[in-house]
Formats: structure tokens, C-alpha cells, sequence
């Protein structure tokens, strides 16, 4: 996915690309920021769904 993702980014500099992908990919800036990020410098932004033990 980072592969794919980095490409879109090269391919298309003036878009914004979004990525929808499940928590384990996302989560301690692990498996596709991380990985994003060796391929290519650019700003990310990770919004996870929070859990509450309150509810």
C-alpha cells in the first residue's frame, strides 16, 4: 500500500491523496505512514477511531 500510495504521489504533485486502511496499518506510526515516509518526504496526517472504556 505504501508503494502505491508513494507512486500516486509522484505521478499527481498537485492532488491530495487519502488513504482508507484499517487500524493495524495505521496505528504507533507503523506499517503505511512509516512506510510512506521512506519512499517519499511528504505530510501525514493519521485520524483513528478512539475507543472509550466509558461507554
Amino acid at each position: 500500500m505504501a508503494d502505491r500510495a508513494a507512486q500516486a504521489l509522484i505521478n499527481y504533485p498537485d492532488r491530495t491523496l487519502i488513504v482508507f486502511a484499517g487500524a493495524g496499518h495505521l496505528e504507533y506510526r507503523q506499517g503505511i505512514p512509516n512506510r510512506l515516509l521512506r519512499r517519499k518526504a511528504v505530510n501525514i496526517a493519521v485520524l483513528l477511531k478512539w475507543h472509550s472504556i466509558y461507554t
